[in-house]
């Protein structure tokens, strides 16, 4: 196995896990989030699936429609309805699986980018992930900072963030990011499009550090865009995907429980069960 340079979770449980992370979710930790809440208020952190919800690049709105609507032939009080929903796995609030990227023809765990194929992954797909319960803390960046596309995120930011939260991130499962981006969508969704804010180098080696389960935020792609001259557009995703085996969770929103001033809480998400599936829709709650 030829592990990447610097930061890795390779082999930490064992060389054929396909969980990542997620494995630091243990029964003493779903236990330890679960005693959080005080006022039992509950955050949806998941965006509306619409025909015209946030996505970016060649991603696509999803399509909805009513298939079946039958009414009772004798009696005009009864009928059923069903409809369907055929949508991308990375639009809207979703969360990215291990397999969505590989470097040096490497997956997560040191496995080889041929176990995805046309017919999804064979290694590291959401199918295994099961639910995701933990302490989750959030770093308001956007309160000290007004962001713009390509604004990168530091080590500095981050810090500052969780000073101003009371916060010690450390103690967090998950880590969310508010950079205030997916409220762009709601004024300028074609500027929310074309580019976002995002962890820099030291901001994600600092995110890193903390060795988290699951990192999220309120952008379209984590990493800044469009990136710097000769910076890596997927260094995040590469660093916490490929090399951590940490999930990413995108385009949340996060401004409910921050209007609250509730930064950290017991967060609740389960991706669907996609059979060799790279990513999953998610609708997470955060309960304060």
């Amino acid at each position: 196995m030829t592990e990447p340079n610097g930061r890795s979770n390779w082999g930490r449980w064992g060389p054929d896990d396909q969980r990542g992370a997620l494995n630091l979710l243990t029964g003493e930790r779903v236990l330890q989030a679960l005693a959080r809440p005080r006022s039992g208020e509950v955050f949806a952190l998941g965006t509306e699936i619409s025909r015209r919800g946030p996505i970016s690049g060649a991603h696509r709105n999803p399509t909805w429609q009513m298939t079946m609507q039958i009414q009772h032939p004798d009696d005009p009080g009864r009928g059923r309805a069903e409809d369907i929903l055929v949508m991308h796995t990375h639009a809207h609030t979703h969360l990215d699986g291990l397999a969505h990227v590989w470097v040096d023809g490497l997956l997560y765990n040191g496995v080889r980018s041929q176990a995805v194929s046309r017919g999804g992954t064979k290694h590291a797909s959401v199918e295994h992930y099961g639910a995701i319960i933990g302490t989750a803390a959030i770093l308001d960046v956007s309160r000290r900072r007004t962001l713009e596309e390509g604004d990168v995120i530091t080590a500095d930011d981050l810090e500052l963030s969780a000073r101003d939260a009371g916060l010690d991130a450390q103690d967090a499962d998950i880590l969310l990011i508010r950079t205030r981006w997916i409220e762009m969508h709601g004024t300028e969704p074609a500027r929310y499009a074309k580019g976002e804010p995002g962890l820099g180098p030291d901001g994600a080696d600092w995110i890193a550090a903390k060795d988290p389960a699951v990192v999220g935020m309120d952008n379209f792609g984590i990493d800044p865009f469009p990136a710097t001259d000769n910076a890596n557009p997927l260094a995040c995703h590469e660093l916490f995907l490929r090399d951590l085996g940490v999930p990413l969770i995108e385009n949340l929103d996060l401004a409910g429980p921050v209007a609250m001033g509730a930064f950290e809480g017991l967060f609740i998400a389960t991706p669907l069960r996609i059979r060799r599936g790279l990513g999953s829709p998610l609708n997470p709650v955060l309960v304060v």
